[in-house]
């Protein structure tokens, strides 16, 4: 894998290209959101590197990226304090108290949502209609007329049934973080992300196949299990926190064992926060434990496989001792 300096650029034009799908569905008011976020990002960059004494890299993205992140897991009602506070916030406390790029242990993204959907909920967690901004002609100032719905997560924790048309689902074009919702962008980016090897397809499948069996086995809704797969991966932030934070390549596990661990781990600790929460970015609390012990699941991973190894001999050993036997006792009886 590349570092994050050599990977931050095409992360970067990526969630600009995902920003085509709010503004298609919101209008500008995204738009205005993503140039706060990202010229928040630029003054807390020049001011935390001389305060922090922290050299200046040709070619580093990230912040600017952490920003558009954090941009496009907002509703696209959000005061613009509030995405400065996230921004500021998540670059001062997670990325540059701890030197910089490449050395943080919490992605600044998921910790600056974290501490907005916390201490703003009523401006994070509440989610217009698509397209209802447009038809009311909403500036990008003023959001008082706007009337919030209930996305499918809100739906699922209270034990109903979302009613979304496939089409729909596909553009995105139901209630959410304006940038998480269209599913088609988001599953061309992870392959685009696992075949430019970004981000590690082993983490992306293992996060997948277990979300998929977790939605089979302990269904929410009473339609189906297609159902019951598809708008468990499209709530909340799962599939954007997936492509775009969980495979952090300076936070992920460096090892094939741990990084299967790692998504397995994830996406099930996502699932049950689900079932016991009721917040629609779960995703970003759960990323923040994983975070702070990612290094550990590449020795778990290897003690896994060495008990795997371990148990794989015993059983061959105890197999060739009963063939040896058997073909001792036929020599007898010859």
């Amino acid at each position: 894998m590349g570092t994050e300096k050599q990977t931050s650029l095409p992360v970067l034009l990526s969630l600009i290209a995902v920003m085509v799908v709010p503004v298609y569905l919101y209008g500008m008011r995204p738009v205005m959101i993503a140039l706060c976020a990202l010229a928040t990002a630029v003054i807390c960059d020049i001011l935390f590197k001389k305060l922090f004494h922290i050299p200046r890299k040709k070619g580093d993205w990230s912040s600017l990226s952490a920003a558009m992140i954090i941009a496009l897991m907002m509703p696209a009602t959000v005061d613009y304090f509030v995405v400065v506070v996230a921004v500021l916030s998540g670059l001062l406390i997670a990325k540059y108290a701890f030197g910089g790029t490449g050395n943080h242990i919490f992605h600044p993204s998921a910790l600056g949502l974290a501490i907005v959907g916390l201490s703003f909920p009523e401006q994070v967690l509440a989610y217009p209609n698509p397209k209802q901004m447009l038809d009311l002609g909403a500036s990008i100032w003023q959001n008082s007329d706007i009337i919030y719905a209930t996305t499918p997560a809100s739906l699922l924790n209270v034990g109903g049934t979302p009613r979304i048309e496939w089409f729909d689902i596909l553009l995105g074009n139901f209630p959410g973080a304006m940038g998480t919702t269209c599913v088609l962008v988001l599953l061309a980016v992870l392959l685009f992300f696992c075949f430019r090897k970004i981000i590690s397809y082993k983490i992306v499948l293992s996060a997948l196949v277990t979300a998929v069996l977790y939605a089979v086995l302990f269904p929410r809704v009473v339609t189906g299990t297609l159902n019951s797969v598809v708008y468990e991966l499209i709530s909340g932030v799962f599939l954007f926190g997936l492509a775009f934070l969980a495979c952090d390549q300076d936070l992920a596990p460096q090892k094939t064992a741990g990084q299967i661990l790692y998504g397995i781990v994830f996406a099930l600790l996502v699932m049950i926060f689900r079932t016991v929460g009721a917040l629609d970015i779960e995703t970003v609390f759960v990323l923040l434990v994983m975070n702070a012990l990612s290094r550990e699941f590449d020795r778990y991973g290897n003690w896994l496989i060495k008990g795997v190894k371990f148990l794989w001999g015993k059983l061959r050993g105890n197999v060739s001792k009963t063939e040896a036997g058997i073909e001792k006792a036929g020599d007898g009886n010859a």
